[in-house]
């Protein structure tokens, strides 16, 4: 059974489609789209003489309007009523006509009315539809372009999960997906929902702003990108769609920090691009605000009003903004599931289901460690709400899943959790493969380092088993926002571990280094070496520690200056993080002083 229940406006969209103006039907996506097309010549039938219900002009001269239809049977056997409604956008520059097919509702208030005929003028207006053509057989030529990016992809950036299915179903469906682009000559586009903001816990990360671990993560897209337009002239895209203020505020993150992770993480990648490259487009961003805002017609009859009836649980104390929490009850509205139904497999031990909550839980726990910790939460009182972050996350996630396939039908979707790559989604890594080795305990980090001194100055990873691969990052890949990166002295490559790691392995003598921060593309990251036992090494660790000190009491005296006088916190993290100078033995302090600045502030708690 599914998770992927609900009543919002995704649950009512059968497909979306373009036609041209005799009826043709071009092209159809959605959950239904199979449903559509076999039925079309009879849905068309009917509409075409059938007189529109609504007819809405919009400003710029384009028409929408609504039709209701009642076929001789019902789309699919889950559904009773056998009605449909047609949406269509008609506009006088183009001679292709967008269309929406949704199902009625039994019963809907007038609230429901309004916020429908809005979101039907979204969908219409701001669905990225990049084909306009109906699928034709490939040529050899075509085939032959599609297999080398497809091998490309296979042997770039694709995850290897437990149970994958990329060689059964996978594959074909990844290279079919490649071929709708070539077949109209068109530009590639991926979308990749990731890079929200650092984790709040400050033993996984070494700050709040994007470092190396970012900074490398998207070079490596890039490249992949790069790789693709060698191959196939049109060109290609990977939009990164943030998902930041999806789950900031069951994260311990405040919404303004996610403000400023994105806008630093966007403006210092195109800052290290030439303007030759800037102009190729290789990797663009966007989030929440921009997917639901950007259309001036749509935005220009949205009201709050609309979101009068929608609330979200929100078991974290953080500091909301106004825009971010908009965009999140629109999600909700949009592609938000049933949490009864949620719940419901939960207790019924629904075995996927139970096995990914549990999984969430897991994680949670440990990435809100910081949170719970400056709350005095006991053991129990720590699995509860970790429990509880966990099942809104899954409600979360899947509610941004649907948008996103709602707005982004025909673009490639890549995902940072492992998936079995049946399509339509492919889990990816993100960091190169060899160069960049993942140490989740202090015993393989130390490892690593010596194995990785002792051999040569490179070391590579073998095979798809290798460190970034292996079934331990099943439930999900490693991130550049839940670790930091190291640089072993004298050796080429880098490491992908948590910085609490590192530090409680320079505390105790086992390493000597410290963080490096680099003003530029290339981000901050630790750079260490391997202490032999017999040296002495606490100079070096007291040194460490007090410069720690002294550096963090600075700051901590900054930030009271300048919250007395005015300024957004935000705004101070995204000039300087905090965090990259805290060592372990002080976070206690910083989460003492953050309670009074937020008291100062006044804006602590809810929205």
């Amino acid at each position: 059974m599914s998770i992927n229940h609900g009543t919002s406006v995704y649950h009512r969209v059968a497909a979306s489609y373009q036609r041209d103006s005799t009826g043709t039907l071009l092209v159809v996506d959605g959950r239904y789209a199979t449903n559509i097309q076999s039925q079309w010549t009879e849905l068309y039938q009917l509409f075409f003489n059938t007189e529109a219900s609504e007819m809405t002009e919009l400003a710029s001269g384009k028409t929408i309007t609504t039709t209701d239809i009642t076929p001789s049977s019902p789309l699919t056997p889950q559904h009773k009523q056998p009605t449909l409604h047609i949406h269509e956008l008609y506009d006088p520059t183009t001679p292709v006509i967008r269309g929406l097919v949704t199902f009625p509702l039994e019963s809907e208030s007038n609230t429901d009315t309004t916020f429908l005929t809005w979101a039907k003028t979204f969908l219409l207006l701001n669905t990225r539809h990049l084909t306009t053509s109906p699928t034709s057989a490939p040529t050899s030529v075509q085939i032959a372009v599609a297999e080398r990016i497809t091998t490309l992809f296979e042997e770039t950036l694709k995850n290897t999960s437990h149970h994958d299915l990329w060689h059964v179903t996978g594959r074909q469906y990844f290279q079919a997906r490649v071929h709708t682009f070539i077949k109209d000559n068109a530009r590639i586009e991926f979308c990749l929902p990731a890079f929200p903001c650092k984790s709040s816990n400050p033993e996984k990360v070494a700050g709040v702003v994007p470092d190396a671990a970012e900074y490398l993560a998207l070079s490596h897209l890039s490249g992949f990108i790069e790789r693709v337009c060698e191959i196939y002239h049109p060109g290609a895209t990977l939009w990164i769609v943030s998902d930041g203020h999806v789950f900031s505020d069951n994260i311990g993150v405040d919404d303004a920090l996610v403000d400023s992770y994105g806008e630093i993480l966007a403006n210092t990648y195109m800052s290290g691009l030439s303007p030759t490259q800037r102009e190729k487009k290789h990797i663009q961003f966007t989030g929440l605000e921009d997917l639901f805002f950007s259309s001036p017609e749509s935005t220009s009859s949205f009201t709050t009003d609309m979101l009068s009836e929608v609330s979200i649980p929100q078991p974290i104390e953080t500091v909301v903004t106004e825009s971010a929490q908009k965009c999140r009850l629109l999600l909700e509205r949009i592609g938000g599931i049933d949490r009864g139904h949620l719940r419901g497999l939960i207790d019924a031990k629904h075995a996927d289901t139970l096995a990914l909550y549990q999984g969430q839980s897991r994680f949670m726990l440990e990435d809100l460690g910081a949170y719970m910790d400056a709350r005095m939460l006991g053991g129990k009182a720590r699995k509860r709400l970790a429990s509880k972050v966990a099942e809104e996350m899954i409600a979360r996630n899947h509610a941004y899943s649907n948008l996103v396939e709602l707005l982004f039908p025909h673009h490639i979707r890549l995902s940072i959790h492992a998936h079995t790559n049946a399509g339509p989604k492919f889990g990816i890594r993100l960091f190169p493969h060899g160069s960049v080795r993942a140490a989740p305990s202090t015993q393989s980090l130390l490892a690593l380092c010596d194995s990785a001194s002792s051999s040569s100055s490179s070391y590579t990873s073998k095979g798809s088993s290798g460190p970034l691969t292996n079934t331990l990052y099943e439930f999900q890949i490693p991130t550049a926002w839940h670790n930091a990166l190291v640089q072993v002295d004298g050796v080429q490559g880098m490491l992908l571990t948590r910085s609490g790691i590192v530090r409680d392995a320079i505390k105790t003598g086992h390493l000597a280094g410290s963080w490096v921060e680099h003003h530029s593309s290339q981000g901050g990251y630790f750079s260490i070496r391997r202490v032999k036992q017999e040296e002495d090494t606490h100079p070096v660790v007291t040194d460490l520690a007090l410069q720690t000190i002294s550096e963090t009491e600075a700051d901590l005296s900054m930030l009271k200056e300048r919250t007395s006088s005015g300024l957004q916190l935000g705004a101070y993290a995204a000039r300087r993080s905090l965090l990259v100078i805290l060592g372990a033995g002080v976070w206690g302090r910083v989460v003492a002083v953050w309670g009074v600045v937020r008291a100062v502030m006044g804006t602590a708690g809810k929205y």
